[in-house]
């Protein structure tokens, strides 16, 4: 072989040494970009997913703040709820006062209405010594007296239980004031009568 064939020979020999390390490097140059392409693995390591993160936080506040809402929302039903529980026991109160005074109240009605009817019965004992211009006047009291009672007879056993007090009350000091007054005009008859025959 001649000196230029072998230069010739060496120099294709560097050449492929050099095309062989080349190829290499490229393939080490190349490998850094195509994983820089790679989205998948660069979006996971990024700060991106914290940010992510952080949203997922902030809703979690908003939740919380919205879950304090709710306790405020149920704090004020827990107050709502004693201010009924209080109505209920301002009710409760009124109507126990209410049927204690009713029941006294009650109870003077049917004592009032007793003294009406011996008031009665002692003027039929009457009616044998009393003069007929005297009886005849009376009659017609007599007659009202008697509507009276039965009226507020009816008025207890009926309408009393049913009725609040202050309804009762106005009931009593009426008829209590037709007692009064039919009453009234029957005595001053009979004490006409007796002063006459003295």
């Amino acid at each position: 072989m001649s000196s230029r064939e072998d230069n010739l020979f060496r120099y294709i020999m560097e050449a492929e040494t050099e095309l062989a390390s080349f190829d290499d490097g490229g393939a080490e140059d190349t490998a850094p970009p195509m994983d820089d392409s790679a989205p998948p693995d660069d979006g996971a390591d990024n700060p991106p997913e914290m940010n992510d993160t952080g949203d997922d936080f902030g809703s979690f506040d908003d939740g919380s703040s919205d879950s304090s809402l709710d306790m405020g929302d149920g704090s004020e039903g827990t107050e709502g709820e004693s201010g009924e529980e209080e109505n209920n026991q301002d009710e409760s109160m009124s109507e126990k006062a209410n049927n204690i005074l009713n029941q006294k109240l009650y109870e003077q009605l049917c004592s009032r209405n007793d003294e009406i009817e011996k008031v009665l019965e002692n003027l039929q004992q009457l009616t044998p010594v009393i003069p007929s211009d005297v009886f005849d006047e009376n009659e017609e009291l007599v007659s009202k007296l008697k509507a009276a009672l039965n009226k507020s007879k009816d008025y207890a056993i009926s309408k009393f239980i049913d009725s609040k007090y202050g309804e009762n009350l106005f009931f009593y000091n009426e008829i209590n004031m037709l007692y009064t007054t039919i009453c009234d005009e029957l005595d001053k008859n009979l004490k006409r009568n007796f002063k006459n025959k003295k």
